[in-house]
């Protein structure tokens, strides 16, 4: 069973832009391509979840599309059901680092698999 992982999109996939800006110029975060990627063939799915609509929604979805972000979209602003979520607003978040939520999520799927709790616990072994 595949873990579902929703991804924000401004300021977890791309660097924050000026509210009103309408154009696909967006600097991508450091290794969150790569990890995406490599991620996606480790039974996780990857699904959109932005509160942006109209043309800004449409302007994410153009971007992931351009430059081929494994993540499934979805044309409803609802947030979608899922196992984790990864946002920039999260009250925990100082700074998106895309090669600790790689090393976190591998965590998570090798502890499904052996049939554990992939909730996330900050507990050490």
């Amino acid at each position: 069973m595949s873990l579902k992982v929703a991804v924000d999109f401004d300021g977890t996939i791309v660097k924050l832009k000026p509210r009103f800006t309408h154009d696909l110029d967006y600097e991508m975060l450091d290794n969150a391509k790569n990890v995406l990627q490599r991620l996606s063939k480790q039974d996780i799915t990857f699904i959109l979840s932005t509160s942006r609509y109209g043309i800004r929604r449409i302007l994410a979805f153009l971007y992931i599309w351009h430059y081929d972000l494994p993540i499934k979209i979805t044309w409803f602003n609802i947030k979608p059901n899922a196992d984790v979520y990864i946002d920039d607003k999260n009250i925990f978040c100082k700074e998106i680092d895309w090669l600790k939520i790689e090393k976190e999520l591998l965590h998570m799927v090798k502890t499904k698999k052996e049939g554990g709790n992939h909730v996330y616990s900050n507990k050490k072994n």
